[in-house]
């Protein structure tokens, strides 16, 4: 099974069967068993990565039990920042990538909430930085503390600090050694929380109003928020 593959958010379906919106890298990991319960929880996959993303990793077999939606979102690390990046260029990162793709975000929460009801799981390439935005902005829209989302958003460097190795071809291509590459994963929630106070962490859903405010599809992520809170209400986000 993948990677950094967890559940997000219980849900339950209109059979009472249960389902849930899981998150997910697109590597595959030797070694790692999958729940039984997984498969009969999520029937959709939505694909965060780009056309030309598809080949660095051999999980097409894997998600294509599912159905699939691709939803891209493409935001090339930046240049300037250099070989050796700290929590605080990620969260700019971040901001920058809020900015620059928040129309795609939007279409790719639009859909995750599309078929949420039915169980649904939404990957990039390392399930950590497109995935984790997303994630974060799901859990803001049901009204998830701050604390677990930042808690959520850690996780993932716990789960993909042992795989190094299978980023190969990601740190290679941004020219940053094997070390300054894994530091990514030990910085726990820092660039989460950073981007928080970059976007101003007084506000209740700052990562959500950020995607809002760059889409031109405002109509259609309201619906879609609604129907996320309408499904999560009688539950709870997952433990995170």
């Amino acid at each position: 099974m993948p990677l950094n593959c967890r559940l997000l958010m219980a849900l339950q379906r209109a059979d009472s069967s249960p389902a849930g919106i899981y998150r997910s890298s697109a590597y595959l990991a030797d070694g790692l068993a999958q729940p039984a319960a997984l498969s009969s929880e999520i029937r959709w996959f939505v694909n965060l990565r780009g056309a030309e993303e598809a080949s660095v990793s051999a999980s097409a077999d894997w998600f294509a039990q599912f159905r699939r939606i691709d939803s891209p979102i493409v935001c090339p690390w930046p240049s300037h920042v250099g070989t050796d990046p700290d929590a605080h260029d990620y969260a700019a990162w971040y901001e920058a990538m809020l900015t620059s793709t928040g129309k795609a975000f939007a279409t790719a929460f639009c859909a995750v909430a599309a078929v949420a009801a039915e169980g649904v799981i939404f990957a990039c390439q390392h399930g950590k930085d497109r995935t984790g935005l997303l994630a974060a902005a799901i859990l803001e829209a049901v009204g998830t503390p701050r604390e677990l989302i930042l808690a959520d958003y850690a996780k993932s460097g716990a789960h993909l600090t042992a795989h190094g190795d299978v980023f190969l071809r990601s740190w290679e291509k941004r020219q940053m050694s094997r070390e300054a590459y894994l530091k990514r994963f030990n910085l726990g929630d820092a660039p989460l929380r950073h981007l928080y106070r970059q976007l101003g962490e007084q506000r209740a859903t700052p990562i959500l109003d950020a995607i809002s405010a760059a889409s031109s599809e405002q109509s259609s992520l309201r619906q879609a928020i609604s129907k996320i809170r309408a499904i999560a209400t009688p539950f709870r986000a997952a433990d995170v």
